[in-house]
């Protein structure tokens, strides 16, 4: 029987990337920092440093918030199965 649990994911330009799959947003948002933007982040980075270098990366932002529209962080659901 699979065990499914809810975690977050980076959509960019309309897709899922797998591999930045994590229980976390804030790890969602570290594997796209480095595995797409090739930006080290470290263990003593603050959420706050995350979220600037974040915002700083992404390519659209809204006007209103200054959010980052493109790449996104969503929530996934994840399925765990015995292989």
């Amino acid at each position: 029987m699979a065990n499914m649990v809810s975690g977050y994911a980076m959509i960019e330009d309309g897709r899922i990337l797998v591999d930045t799959v994590s229980m976390t947003r804030r790890a969602a948002i570290v594997n796209w920092l480095c595995v797409h933007r090739n930006i080290m982040i470290y263990n003593s980075y603050t959420d706050r440093e995350i979220e600037n270098q974040f915002t700083f990366q992404c390519r659209g932002h809204n006007p209103t918030t200054g959010k980052c529209i493109d790449p996104r962080v969503v929530v996934v659901m994840i399925t765990e199965t015995e292989t």
